[in-house]
């Protein structure tokens, strides 16, 4: 027995291991390690060069925004086509109607209290 609280036992061979190891030494006598393995290739994948992004402070206005549009874009992929847009007209009038409405049912709730309809 160790001098450890608690024992690790190697599930395939039921025997105790000890303290410093990672393997079960009479398990993987026959194994190689994997430094050592046949057939194994360590393969550096080349890294990609850093994209050179010019500082915010030296841009221009124009390009500042051009580049946040750019990258709004490719993050948020492209707008949805089926989305009808309205122009601004459009949704001037629809602003408009929805005041005007507000202000004729207050008239209407006004006059309906003034005349004690119920």
């Amino acid at each position: 027995m160790s001098d450890q609280a608690f024992e690790i036992i190697c599930p395939s061979c039921k025997q105790a291991l000890p303290a410093n190891a990672l393997a079960c030494p009479t398990c993987t006598k026959g194994a190689t390690p994997r430094a050592t393995a046949t057939r194994t290739a360590v393969v550096e994948l080349p890294s990609p060069p850093a994209p050179r992004v010019e500082s915010a402070k030296t841009m221009s206005l124009k390009d500042y925004h051009r580049r946040v549009k750019s990258n709004h874009r490719r993050l948020a992929g492209p707008a949805d086509e089926g989305v009808v847009r309205r122009g601004d007209s459009a949704a001037r009038t629809a602003a408009y109607m929805i005041a005007v409405l507000v202000v004729v049912f207050g008239l209407l709730l006004g006059a309906s209290a003034a005349l004690g309809w119920p």
